[in-house]
């Protein structure tokens, strides 16, 4: 087993400046450098490139997934076509929560931790290039789907980086802070209404576009504050950004449709420019939403749809476990199946991009969850215990 990589005593500080490593291969520069990734055509051959390289690399590094791709009998010669991909042995989310899920890492590694709200924390170890491509991402996907503009501020419902510590859902929203001017208004663990109240009324005229980012309940939060004191803010040209579920808050559930006409008559914000994202921490991509409230995959992240009943991959359309084959993630093998269920298609988009779409749907109950964990995870205890 290789040695593993001291940690970090904080999160590395990703800025604009950081995001373009000096030896770039062909998936940094499809992340970081890419303008056409939803129109071409070619890319299905470079993803399959691009995933059997990462197979290789946790196949030498990863002790977890050389024995899982020894039980399974499976090699990296097996992937000689896109449909070869469904083969590759996948990692449960849950693993993570019990195990240190490692491979060679370059340099030191961060422990980015989930919010535990199911009763344990998953962990996942990242080194500097695994958090820069996962950077990259977020800023690849900011130029697809909001294009470029002069003067962008950004007001992020959520601590700042430094405040965010190992959390990574708090930290992927402070990643804001890379592209735009941005203020946060949870400091101390307190959301701070009526500071951004003030800072959406002082707003300068020359800021093109507001973004609002937040987890749904705080926008909700948002919403019930306006509403409560009778107030009205004017941001037609901004956008609203959640990501995350409701985590400790599922009572407090409204659906997707509900929030939207809140958000659009508090602050005056249409429907087609409230966007959801989409990302988990076992999980280095960030998934974003177009107008039409359709969640494009990247064309280096490849989702497989599987059957509860066998793991077998399911049609186009057909609802199943959403699976992750992630080839950005050098500290750990990105290669998961995940709580959540859902669906692909392959169809056109009104929006005009091509590729694949997402649809995600719910997450598995925990008959579904320990009974598909299970199937994914019952080599593991051959792969040296529980994390320390």
């Amino acid at each position: 087993m290789a040695a593993s990589a001291p940690a970090l005593e904080a999160l590395p500080t990703i800025t604009a400046v950081r995001m373009r490593p000096a030896d770039l291969q062909s998936l940094d520069q499809e992340i970081y450098e890419g303008l056409d990734s939803y129109t071409r055509d070619d890319l299905a051959r470079c993803r399959l490139d691009w995933i059997r390289q990462a197979v290789e690399h946790h196949l030498a590094g990863s002790p977890i997934f050389q024995r899982l791709c020894a039980a399974q009998g499976f090699s990296v010669h097996d992937l000689r076509t896109i449909e070869d991909l469904a083969r590759v042995p996948l990692l449960s989310s849950g693993m993570f929560k019990k195990r240190a899920v490692t491979s060679a890492a370059v340099g030191a590694v961060k422990e980015c931790t989930s919010s535990g709200t199911q009763g344990s924390k998953s962990i996942v170890r990242r080194d500097r290039r695994t958090l820069e491509r996962f950077a990259g991402s977020v800023v690849h996907g900011m130029t697809h789907f909001f294009g470029k503009a002069e003067r962008r501020q950004a007001f992020v419902l959520g601590p700042s980086t430094e405040e965010a510590g190992d959390l990574w859902f708090s930290y992927s929203l402070s990643l804001a802070n890379m592209l735009y001017d941005t203020d946060f208004f949870v400091r101390e663990g307190k959301l701070q209404l009526a500071a951004l109240l003030d800072a959406l009324r002082d707003l300068d005229p020359e800021i093109e576009t507001p973004l609002i980012v937040a987890p749904p309940s705080l926008l909700l939060d948002l919403c019930d504050w306006l509403d409560a004191s009778h107030t009205r803010v004017e941001l037609a040209n901004a956008y609203a950004i959640t990501a995350g579920g409701w985590k400790r808050r599922a009572n407090e559930v409204v659906d997707r449709e509900e929030l939207a006409a809140r958000v659009a008559r508090c602050l005056a914000i249409p429907a087609e420019r409230q966007r959801d994202f989409f990302n988990m921490v076992e999980l280095n991509t960030v998934i974003f939403e177009c107008e039409h409230h359709r969640k494009h995959v990247p064309p280096w992240l490849e989702v497989i749809v599987r059957r509860p009943t066998d793991l077998a991959a399911a049609r186009p359309g057909e609802q199943g476990i959403l699976t992750y084959l992630d080839p950005t993630a050098t500290s750990f093998p990105c290669f998961i199946l995940s709580d959540d269920f859902g669906a692909i298609s392959h169809a056109p988009c009104p929006c005009g991009r091509r590729g694949t779409t997402m649809q995600l749907d719910r997450r598995m109950t925990g008959i579904e969850e320990r009974g598909c964990g299970l199937k994914m995870d019952r080599y593991s205890d051959a792969t040296g215990g529980k994390r320390p």
